[in-house]
């Protein structure tokens, strides 16, 4: 009994939260937007970004153990991936492992493909995710309405701590908006608008 209600303790105390590193989103392709004038929220206003076919654009989350134990973090969930449909205006499509967020090497020059990983107690990990924006531009034209656009708060952060699995939202340093396709991106497709 005692053994169990001990178990129980640790597993109610393992941890993670959001970390203390923020890193802007990446792209080298879209072209980054001013910030709105209107915006007003007290979380930040979102990094905007003007529609292109088949681009893709990386944002990124820290995570910190602030658990007593080692806990492994399984980065975001394959089944959050795989609700978004490939026509979406844009949409998550891989995980990238950025490793310790206090060295940019990894997560703004290579990083690789997000496996889990052990987080020590009190060590910060980034995952990047990338987001690619559809290749059909008639078909943005057709379904999103010019002056709106998709934007995305957060993601989904998955961990465990022996069979305890957990999951939890961790939002971007700024949300991150693709605007719709302009007019003149739907005339110079032949879409209409």
């Amino acid at each position: 009994m005692v053994v169990v209600l001990a178990i129980a303790d640790v597993t109610s105390s393992a941890r993670i939260t959001r970390g203390s590193v923020g890193i802007p989103a990446r792209t080298s392709t879209l072209e980054r937007l001013p910030d709105d004038a209107t915006c007003t929220a007290p979380s930040g206003c979102a990094d905007r970004f003007a529609f292109a076919a088949d681009e893709t654009v990386t944002a990124w989350v820290t995570v910190r153990n602030d658990s007593p134990v080692a806990v492994t973090l399984d980065g975001v969930p394959h089944s959050w991936l795989s609700q978004f449909q490939p026509r979406m205006l844009i949409r998550p499509v891989e995980v990238l492992d950025g490793g310790d967020p206090s060295k940019e090497s990894r997560w703004s020059t290579a990083p690789a493909p997000f496996r889990p990983v052990v987080l020590l107690s009190g060590e910060e990990h980034a995952i990047g995710v990338v987001f690619h924006t559809v290749a059909d531009v008639p078909y943005a034209c057709e379904y999103w309405a010019a002056g709106t656009g998709v934007a995305f708060e957060g993601v989904p952060v998955a961990w465990h701590w022996l069979v305890a699995e957990h999951e939890m939202r961790v939002t971007f340093m700024r949300p991150l908006e693709l605007r719709s396709p302009t007019p003149e991106d739907c005339s110079a497709a032949g879409a209409g608008s």
